[in-house]
């Protein structure tokens, strides 16, 4: 199991070398370079709902002392 950094790595990486070419069709389809931002919004929710599921380690609490 990866960590929630891990998660959002990994989807950067996805995203750079697949997210370009997206954003290029996307402005050659509409012809307008404002719509990236709602894609861009669009992604951000996905990560975002994405890393929630992500499971996180109880702390470690020292009790020496």
């Amino acid at each position: 199991m990866g960590t929630g950094i891990g998660v959002m790595n990994m989807f950067a990486y996805v995203f750079a070398a697949i997210g370009e070419p997206l954003f290029g069709k996307l402005i050659d389809f509409t012809g307008n370079t404002a719509n990236i931002f709602l894609f861009v919004a669009l992604i951000c929710a996905i990560c975002a709902t994405i890393i929630s599921f992500v499971e996180t380690k109880k702390p470690i609490i020292n009790i020496d002392g």
